[in-house]
């Protein structure tokens, strides 16, 4: 195809006749964006690799106006590359972009081609209203969330940490959680090349990026810690002691209950009572308000306890039947859901979107 007859291709307006009729499954070509982007004379961009170019989208978008970035000297690009018809976004387009992006864990297709399909059975037109695929894909290949020469590159999120902290802070500032919360792990999946990522077998994923989060009952997530190493926190008393006091930092002395499982433990039941025990026994230690007990169900379960004194609640099973437990027991299975509750819910709207 012609240079000249790309490059008309590639600014067409939404008013062109050659993009109304333009079709999705045609490769010979990528629309542009609705608007035809403002070009600066003094704009000439040039980088060595994909790590600059977003740098320098960032670098770009601190300017008032605007600005086209023309790519030139990288042998990578060329003049139908979406990165070469870059210019600036502002806070309308990303909310139109993030509001995309969550739309599609709504909708769910195979490929990111399909939400801007013109075929009658796959055709949303929301999507081609709100912003051109073209546009979207740029600005998912450009994101970026930090600016290289003001981080600590030693730090191994320091590409999301700014974001990730602002959404703590301001979930701590607007949010106040009820009584009852839960610590647990999670695991998102991740099956590429990343020096911290985990292989847990109990998980559903198995393979992914480990995080540690503070939820509610009801499986709203008040704190998160991602897991990135050795380094993930220090503490002289010990780093399940010091994953358990950064998270409840903001809540300690307010008459939260925290549920944990015994990874956090910092004495184990288990060395703690010893006895053999019968369907149905119980074996109780209590030294000041500490309370450990050990009951035979199925198999034997040990927990530990700061806030209820041992006593028997009945409780019905899923077949009708009713008997007694531990009330520690029952109030553990009742409050420790919230971690579940957030990855059940976050399972049915995936957003997680492959850059370009």
């Amino acid at each position: 195809m012609d240079p000249a007859a790309i490059n008309e291709l590639l600014y067409a307006s939404s008013d062109d006749e050659s993009f109304n009729e333009y079709d999705d499954s045609s490769d010979e070509y990528f629309p542009g964006d609705n608007e035809e982007p403002e070009v600066s004379d003094d704009s000439n961009v040039s980088s060595d690799s994909e790590d600059d170019i977003i740098s320098d989208d960032w670098e770009t978008n601190r300017n008032e106006e605007p600005q086209f970035i023309p790519f030139t000297g990288n042998p990578g690009f060329n003049t139908i590359s979406n990165l070469s018809t870059w210019y600036n976004t502002d806070v309308v387009e990303l909310k139109k972009f993030l509001g995309l992006t969550i739309l599609m864990g709504y909708l769910k297709f195979p490929t990111l081609r399909t939400y801007w399909s013109q075929n009658e059975i796959d055709n949303q037109p929301i999507f081609g209203k709100t912003m051109s695929r073209h546009r979207y894909e740029t600005i998912l290949r450009s994101l970026c969330f930090y600016q290289p020469n003001l981080v600590d590159h030693s730090d191994r999120l320091h590409k999301i940490s700014n974001v990730t902290n602002h959404i703590i802070k301001n979930i701590r500032t607007k949010y106040h959680p009820n009584e009852n919360l839960s610590l647990d792990e999670s695991l998102m999946l991740w099956r590429g090349r990343l020096s911290f990522r985990q292989y847990i077998p109990s998980k559903g994923h198995k393979y992914g990026i480990k995080f540690y989060e503070l939820c509610t009952k009801d499986g709203f997530i008040l704190d998160m810690m991602i897991y990135k190493g050795k380094v993930t926190i220090e503490d002289s008393r010990g780093v399940t002691f010091g994953i358990v006091a950064k998270l409840m930092e903001p809540y300690l002395g307010k008459g939260h209950t925290v549920y944990m499982d015994n990874f956090y433990n910092s004495d184990n039941p288990k060395d703690t009572l010893n006895a053999k025990l019968r369907k149905g026994e119980v074996a109780h230690v209590q030294k000041g308000n500490i309370h450990v007990i050990k009951y035979n169900d199925k198999r034997d379960v040990c927990m530990i306890s700061t806030k209820q004194k041992l006593d028997f609640v009945e409780v019905t099973d899923r077949f009708g039947r009713k008997k007694m437990k531990p009330n520690i027991i029952v109030d553990y299975n009742n409050n420790m859901s919230g971690i579940d509750r957030a990855d059940q819910m976050i399972s049915y709207y995936p957003t997680p979107r492959k850059c370009l």
